[in-house]
């Protein structure tokens, strides 16, 4: 899975390279629209990015506290198994004294 931060750093690099052409590009008005339309792509991007690494966030989150529930559920069976199994031997004891 890629790093979003360095996605994110990299997008930052091309903004500002974007962003330093800007007064050579403002001679050429058919580069300075082009110019324009990827700065605001890349800020919507960048949006997205962003939106993406909250959206990470929150599954991660949730991925551990079903982790977390299925561990807790996993010790509760494991009780479960060991009162019935003692269950069962006071059981068979009793069935053997008769």
């Amino acid at each position: 899975m890629p790093d979003m931060n360095a996605i994110d750093h990299k997008l930052d690099a091309v903004i500002a390279r974007l962003e330093a052409w800007q007064p050579h590009i403002d001679r050429i008005p058919m580069l300075q629209s082009a110019v324009e339309v990827l700065q605001r792509d890349m800020r919507a991007l960048r949006g997205d990015i962003t939106s993406l690494k909250d959206n990470g966030h929150v599954m991660f989150t949730m991925l551990q506290r079903f982790d977390n529930s299925l561990r807790n559920t996993l010790e509760e069976l494991r009780a479960i198994h060991q009162w019935m199994v003692g269950i069962n031997a006071r059981v068979r004891r009793l069935e053997e004294s008769r």
